[in-house]
């Protein structure tokens, strides 16, 4: 096993020095097909936690927002009923699977004042003018960008005393989880074909959020944590949950197509042995969140 170990952290190694990481096109076409169920399988769960933030946000009647990885919609219509038909908020999603659910879900409350984009978060936050949004939110996609830079740039797009609100699962969330993948993974060293490094870009808790917002010029309103856990009968239905949500997204993607039966069953296994407790398999979301202000006179990126 050890062998095997070493074997695998010089592929790691190896791929990272060659970039072969799990591109953000893949990612979002991995979010395409799961954008159908994954309000069943994610977002309804952590919902609750979500939408505190926004509560806390302070958008009014009449304001104009940007929600980043607005995924399908869960903070993009409560921000939506929040501004009022006289305000606007701007959807943003690199999936254009996850951006259709959002819109039919905003059909169905006909919320008529959502403008929804496809494109790249720090592409999407850098082409609107500076000074000219109310708020900005990006909930659970903050780590599939580099944060201190979008967190620049939205605060540069604020209006002062305009606000950002952040939700993102910390490093050390689906610990289990992960657990079971670098076993997995160390088990086939040689079938490792790309590198996901979204775990590196976490935040660690509520320390490093709020570093972000005052290196980002910020006046930190409030930052928490929280956790969500979630309770799995056998591995392989702890294993159907992951595949489909954003914890399988880009990670599928790492292992040779050949052997990822293989990957499964022991992934399933792995659970069993070292995740079960008093007959269930728990695994726990865990997150921090906060809010944070432009002040007059705030830098702009």
């Amino acid at each position: 096993m050890l062998a095997s170990s070493i074997r695998f952290y010089l592929r790691v190694l190896r791929l990272l020095a060659a970039r072969r990481v799990v591109s953000a096109e893949d990612i979002a076409r991995g979010y395409d097909r799961i954008s159908a169920g994954y309000d069943d399988s994610f977002t309804s769960h952590v919902a609750p936690h979500s939408l505190r933030m926004v509560a806390r946000l302070g958008v009014r009647d009449g304001d104009r927002v940007m929600d980043l990885g607005a995924g399908t919609g869960t903070l993009t219509l409560a921000l939506a009923r929040a501004v009022g038909p006289r305000g606007e908020v701007v959807c943003v999603d690199r999936s254009r699977g996850m951006l259709e659910t959002a819109a039919g879900k905003a059909r169905a409350a006909a919320l008529n004042n959502i403008r929804f984009v496809e494109k790249d978060m720090l592409e999407a936050i850098s082409a609107a003018p500076a000074a000219t949004l109310d708020a900005v939110t990006c909930g659970w996609a903050l780590g599939y960008a580099d944060a201190p830079t979008l967190l620049a740039a939205a605060a540069g797009r604020l209006k002062p005393g305009g606000a950002l609100g952040i939700i993102e699962n910390t490093r050390d969330t689906l610990d289990a989880i992960r657990r079971a993948a670098l076993e997995v993974a160390r088990r086939h060293p040689g079938r490792v074909q790309t590198i996901m490094d979204l775990h590196f870009r976490l935040p660690r808790g509520a320390r490093r959020l709020r570093r972000w917002f005052e290196g980002a010029g910020l006046s930190v309103r409030e930052v928490w944590e929280g956790r969500v856990n979630r309770r799995f009968a056998t591995g392989g239905e702890a294993l159907e949950w992951v595949l489909r949500t954003g914890a399988g997204v880009g990670f599928n993607r790492m292992m040779s197509d050949d052997i990822r039966a293989t990957c499964d069953a022991e992934f399933a296994a792995i659970l069993e042995r070292e995740a079960r407790q008093d007959g269930v398999i728990e695994v726990a979301h865990r997150y921090v969140a906060g809010t944070a202000e432009k002040r007059s006179g705030g830098m702009t990126a």
